[in-house]
């Protein structure tokens, strides 16, 4: 995290708030969502995704 905060809700677990300074793995095919906590400041994250030759890297959810 590299500004703000994310509200982050991994599927069947607690939701948290991810801080800047802060990092959270995701395991993949796990179903997350995440979402800005502030409402009036922005919100900056580096995501390292990695995946399999030939495979996507993430697929969206509705």
């Amino acid at each position: 995290m590299l500004q703000g905060a994310l509200l982050f809700e991994p599927e069947g677990g607690q939701p948290f708030e991810l801080k800047a300074g802060q990092i959270a793995f995701n395991p993949a095919k796990h179903i997350h969502k995440a979402t800005n906590a502030s409402s009036s400041e922005a919100a900056k994250v580096l995501n390292c995704m990695l995946a399999e030759k030939g495979q996507p890297l993430a697929t969206p959810v509705p």
